[in-house]
């Protein structure tokens, strides 16, 4: 009897242990894939569940505390509320979206916290493909060589873009261009958008020569983010300068040097020829390379003016996600560094224009990884050396 008795006590402990390991929840489960809403930035069609699970892949009923919240990898953000409450062991996620670059793939992540914390599970979700809601108005190409009472030699082309960065093909704006120091606009100041852009004809400014001057882009409803730009007014059209060209790499704060905000750092890599410099400016936020002409203002877009990514080719056709610094090889190479852990070569085939500029990757990588070119990477690039052609990160 008492062997009988003993075996059935084991027998009862077992299964009281194998039922409270299995109320002890050891991994999540997406259990309703969340599904992207009609335009970028809002809230999921279809809201995301996630599950506690024990160790047999079993609902963890009992719990009804644990937190499960939400974050989206690089390049994209969370809108609404991220975190949802387990109720019977499942989290129902209510009113949260993401906004980010439309069509692209990103991965979303899901932690626990509380009773069963430090668990966690991933998803991806390919983006939205239509921009979100417009929000801001931004340049694609920048005013350049403004000679007093006369029209910009290189006229502004306005874009109209959503939170993430994304072009808004869709409604009609009046953006116009109004400038600081009692400064006058010559030549028609406002312009209309046709599928999220516009480009001035005639657009010039009148002052006082050898001032900069700050003009600033608005739209007329005041619904948009505003955008400035500095110019610097001459009172003749610059002299042409001679051939003669030296290098030279420092990072400096672009806002600080050209009196216009929001463009990261910057190297005055100082490919100059004759009586003055390229300054190539790492515009960090809108994704684009910038070449600055010191004599007569001129400021071009050299790559990335279609917005966010990492793609080769030539010009504005190509793309750098976050470039952050610059650095001079020599007179027909430079190679910039981004955020996102690639480092690219621009390859000029003649002279420093969006046309001539050919970008190829070299690392492609984001992560710390030993390797050669593409296998090889890093978290950040945020500085960079050139010396005996080689290349210092």
């Amino acid at each position: 009897m008492s062997k009988i008795l003993h075996s059935f006590l084991l027998t009862a402990a077992l299964l009281l242990a194998l039922a409270d390991a299995r109320a002890q929840a050891t991994n999540l489960f997406v259990s309703q894939v969340p599904v992207a809403p009609a335009s970028n930035g809002s809230v999921f069609s279809t809201q995301p569940k996630v599950t506690l699970r024990d160790g047999a892949n079993a609902t963890v009923t009992t719990d009804s505390t644990t937190v499960v919240t939400m974050t989206v990898s690089r390049n994209a953000t969370v809108v609404g509320t991220a975190t949802a409450t387990c109720a019977s062991g499942v989290a129902t996620f209510s009113g949260v979206g993401i906004s980010g670059l439309t069509s692209a793939t990103y991965t979303l992540t899901f932690t626990s916290s509380g009773a069963s914390g430090g668990l966690s599970v991933n998803q991806n979700i390919v983006n939205s493909a239509a921009a979100g809601p417009a929000s801001r108005v931004m340049l694609s190409t920048y005013p350049g060589v403004a000679v007093n009472g006369s029209s910009f030699v290189t006229q502004p082309v306005i874009a109209i873009r959503d939170d993430a960065g994304n072009l808004v093909t869709t409604g009609s704006y009046t953006i116009t261009m109004t400038v600081d120091q009692s400064g006058s606009v010559v030549g028609t100041a406002a312009v209309t958008t046709s599928s999220g852009v516009a480009t001035y004809s005639g657009l010039g400014l009148s002052g006082t020569a050898d001032t900069t001057y700050t003009v600033t882009f608005s739209e007329a409803g005041s619904v948009l983010s505003p955008v400035s730009a500095a110019v610097k007014l001459f009172a003749v059209s610059p002299a042409p300068s001679s051939d003669t060209k030296s290098y030279v790499n420092y990072k400096f704060t672009a806002k600080t040097r050209l009196l216009s905000a929001n463009r990261g750092d910057a190297a005055i890599s100082a490919l100059q020829s004759g009586n003055f410099k390229y300054i190539f400016l790492a515009e960090t936020d809108a994704h684009n390379l910038l070449a600055y002409r010191t004599d007569n203002g001129t400021l071009t877009t050299l790559v990335g003016a279609a917005g966010s990514g990492n793609v080769d080719g030539v010009g504005t056709l190509a793309k750098i996600s976050y470039p952050k610094s610059v650095a001079v090889i020599d007179d027909s190479n430079l190679i910039v560094g981004a955020d996102s852990g690639y480092l690219k070569k621009i390859t000029f085939s003649g002279g420093v224009s969006a046309s001539s500029a050919t970008v190829s990757t070299l690392l492609n990588t984001y992560g710390n990884v030993d390797g050669s070119k593409t296998t090889s990477g890093s978290t950040a690039i945020t500085g960079l050396g050139v010396k005996n052609s080689k290349y210092f990160v």
